[in-house]
């Protein structure tokens, strides 16, 4: 795939990217802390955890989600919500007894319905970009938003699926 872009209409492909429909707000903007360590993950978790967080947004021209700290921000969601840590442990869990290389699972699972891989895929992709357009990185390296444009009228999405 040629750029960035490429990527996610692939991946939105594939699957539907509700996480950015159902956006929570609450840490917008907020960047990984500054003192990185794990606060959930094991060090070996969060390592493996940036290496498939890469896998979903890697670097191109811009900064990928490894670049971004996503999987920090990731271990910070686990550290303050029990239950998405749960998740995401067994998500890393069964990710790691796959066999094959990550980019064959991934390659795989992304084309699962219904099933465990679907499941584990679905959380690291949406996690994944939902956590990564709230970087600085997201927000300023890949789409060039700075805050610093005046908008008279914001019309809401042009979309026809969307009215």
């Amino acid at each position: 795939m040629s750029d960035r872009r490429d990527a996610l209409k692939g991946l939105a492909s594939l699957t539907v990217l509700p996480a950015l429909a159902q956006h929570q707000h609450g840490d917008e903007g907020k960047s990984a802390p500054a003192a990185l360590s794990a606060k959930f993950f094991s060090a070996a978790e969060l390592r493996d955890l940036g290496e498939w967080v890469e896998l979903i947004l890697p670097r191109t021209e811009t900064p990928g989600a490894k670049d971004a700290k996503v999987h920090y921000l990731i271990d910070g969601l686990c550290h303050r919500t029990p239950a998405a840590g749960k998740e995401w442990r067994a998500t890393l869990a069964w990710l790691g007894k796959q066999k094959g290389s990550r980019e064959q699972v991934l390659a795989r699972i992304s084309t699962e319905s219904k099933s465990a891989g679907a499941e584990h895929f679905k959380r690291l992709k949406d996690t994944t970009i939902e956590q990564y357009y709230l970087t600085r990185e997201g927000l300023q390296a890949e789409l060039g938003w700075n805050a610093n444009t005046y908008v008279a009228e914001f019309k809401g999405c042009t979309h026809k699926e969307h009215r």
